[in-house]
């Protein structure tokens, strides 16, 4: 395997097996509560011996892939294996947030250098569908998961990303006239301290984003596919290992028995490489940190009309935010789901899992909003209803691997240890989402569907 490596990535990502799902995970304010016919839920006692098609994982990749499989007619006898809880890995732990990032985090000029002006402009358009992909499954089924379509604003606390950000824009203004068009940008003092909240910040970038619960989306695609579908659903089911059989199929195990099938689809994220070890040193775990913070009076009296990207030194360290709907009867709800100080953690979280949380992390997340929103909180500390952390699966490229997975040759597995495998006919994969899973699983999803029909 080889490629392009994006600008800011490090030199040699870790090589070392990430391992299964921790089975000793922190627990999510958006599990809280789990769904009653999901969690736990296995759709048969004991697996199948025989299936057309094996979906590894049952987060939004996964259940994605399902739905647009079902549309296509191919999801006949489909297995799907979750190494923990329905939707228990990062997508059940994220910020809520479907952001497509128009101008690339700051970043556009300098991946516009790397891998062309061309395909950086496609990136962006496919985050801008991926909005349009959730927005539109959202409003047809009806799905009660908190969904609001509104501005989104990057705020900038200091002069230099600002002003980069403005550089972004400005050539992304040259080169697609119509996304730019999309994105405002906000230098006004009145506008800054009365619409955005943020008195203290010297500009923002205001586009439209979406905020949800995707543990709530999820669950809607995978209770219709258990109901109404045919889709077997086991949780507590890792994949141990998947290898060619006698019979030419491809063979699963588990530590409830070996499944056979035509195909599988590996939707694992973090943990690929764990069983698709030519992944190592490409896809790997970095762990992120979220916190579900009571919202002081003011931004429960008044609540908060953007989503948010706060950003101190620079884009791609910052902090983001939405605000959930406060309850009909105005006692609860209106937490701030904040995340972000991955700077303050080990190894800046490259290696970790989510089954802890960082104290320094959590104390940065509760005591910034004071920074953020000046006029908000006197000052103090909020205090966190719940705190938590997730495993993102990050690429080397920064850039999703969607597709067949590739044959192992005789340099991979030298170099890694590995055995060759020239067949991966039947194999087939969504990774990698760097965190930005929400912006890239739906149109991924839905284009593997079509390269397996």
């Amino acid at each position: 395997m080889a490629g392009k490596t994006a600008p800011d990535m490090m030199a040699e990502p870790p090589t070392s097996d990430p391992g299964l799902p921790n089975p000793s995970s922190t627990h999510s304010f958006w599990h809280s509560p789990p769904s009653s016919f999901l969690h736990a839920h296995r759709t048969t006692a004991s697996l199948p011996s025989s299936v057309k098609t094996i979906i590894i994982g049952s987060g939004i990749s996964g259940s994605m892939l399902y739905h647009h499989l079902h549309s296509l007619g191919l999801s006949n006898a489909t297995l799907m294996l979750e190494a923990r809880n329905t939707c228990w890995g990062a997508t059940g732990r994220n910020g809520g947030h479907c952001k497509p990032m128009l101008y690339q985090a700051n970043a556009f000029l300098e991946l516009c250098n790397v891998f062309g002006a061309d395909e950086t402009l496609k990136r962006i358009r496919f985050e801008q569908l991926n909005l349009e992909l959730v927005k539109e499954y959202i409003s047809v089924e009806r799905v009660n998961c908190e969904w609001a379509e509104s501005p989104s604003a990057d705020v900038f606390y200091e002069p230099a990303p600002f002003n980069l950000a403005k550089q972004s824009i400005a050539a992304l203004s040259r080169l697609a006239p119509d996304i730019a068009a999309h994105i405002r940008i906000v230098e006004n003092r009145r506008e800054l301290r009365e619409s955005l909240r943020t008195p203290t910040a010297v500009g923002a970038v205001v586009f439209t984003a979406g905020k949800l619960s995707p543990y709530k989306l999820v669950s809607h695609i995978l209770e219709k596919g258990v109901k109404y579908q045919g889709l077997n659903l086991q949780t507590t089911t890792p994949a141990l290992s998947v290898s060619r059989s006698p019979e030419g199929k491809w063979a699963v195990a588990t530590p409830r028995g070996t499944v056979l099938a035509e195909r599988v689809i590996f939707a694992t994220n973090a943990h690929t490489s764990h069983l698709l070890p030519v992944f190592r040193g490409w896809i790997y775990p970095v762990r992120a940190q979220m916190s579900a913070l009571i919202p002081p009076k003011s931004l429960k009296d008044c609540p908060l009309t953007h989503t948010y990207g706060l950003v101190r030194n620079d884009r791609k360290t910052a902090c983001y935010l939405i605000q959930r709907p406060i309850d009909e009867d105005g006692g609860g709800g209106g937490e701030l789901m904040l995340g972000g100080g991955r700077e303050f953690e080990e190894r800046k979280g490259v290696g970790l899992q989510d089954n802890a949380i960082n104290a320094g992390v959590a104390q940065s997340l509760r005591t910034s909003v004071a920074g953020y929103f000046a006029d908000e909180t006197g000052g103090k500390e909020c205090k966190a209803r719940m705190e938590w952390s997730g495993t993102m699966g990050f690429s080397r490229d920064e850039r999703p691997f969607v597709g067949r997975v590739p044959p192992v040759g005789e340099e991979d597995a030298k170099r890694l240890g590995i055995p060759t495998m020239p067949d991966t006919k039947g194999l087939w994969m969504l990774a990698g989402f760097e965190g930005h899973g929400m912006a890239f699983t739906p149109g991924s999803a839905k284009a593997l569907a079509a390269m397996i029909n």
